[in-house]
């Protein structure tokens, strides 16, 4: 089955109580990793800020040399990975932005998420929909463990008017996961719904291992 949805994608970002820069650790493309502050902020624009330490100099590094940024909140670690996906089914397109990093395995699954810090700095990662959020929508992507670059994969919202959601899942459970048939059935019943998302990568992965 192939999916006709085709969605403009808005990155999604809210910052509380800003402190400017926060600890993390940076994966780098060429293998090489450093450990300092981070601008989360930046995460935004097309290069991010980054100091060794407090009293170290501000230095700007573009995206495109980065992997990941690992922040650290509440004694739990969030991942997120500078990821290209592809826009549309059809795969004629691409983006690239930071992902908050879900499930890791055969596929990774990745999801848009609004951040935000505590009065004491700790960075917050929501992808449960608050009061005044500029979308009521979350978007899901999953990327192959051999390939670069991810594709759409689900939508999830608590709005009651947003119909098809569902059939989105579908199709791409379909598409993406068709030789666990078991699975598929389970989302066609409806068994498994975008409640579920991550649940069904996961139990997906698990049959790959």
């Amino acid at each position: 089955m192939k999916s006709t949805f085709t969605f403009l994608f808005i990155f999604a970002v809210i910052f509380a109580y800003s402190q400017k820069f926060q600890s993390a650790t940076l994966e780098l493309a060429n293998g090489q990793q450093k450990t300092g502050l981070v601008n989360a902020k930046s995460l935004t624009e097309k290069q991010i800020k980054f100091k060794k330490d407090e009293n170290a100099k501000e230095e700007t590094l573009p995206n495109s040399a980065l992997k990941s940024i690992i922040f650290m909140s509440d004694d739990k670690s969030y991942q997120l990975d500078y990821l290209t996906f592809y826009t549309t089914a059809k795969r004629k397109q691409t983006e690239s932005n930071w992902m908050l990093k879900l499930v890791s395995g055969y596929y990774d699954l990745y999801t848009v998420a609004d951040y935000s810090f505590d009065k004491k700095g700790n960075l917050k990662l929501s992808t449960n929909y608050l009061a005044g959020s500029t979308l009521p929508e979350f978007y899901y992507f999953i990327k192959k463990h051999d390939q670069n670059t991810g594709d759409f994969f689900a939508v999830r919202s608590p709005s009651p008017t947003y119909f098809g959601l569902h059939k989105i899942l579908q199709e791409n459970v379909g598409r993406f996961m068709a030789d666990d048939k078991n699975l598929v059935a389970k989302v066609e019943s409806k068994k498994y719904s975008t409640k579920n998302i991550e649940q069904i990568v996961t139990e997906y992965n698990n049959t790959k291992k």
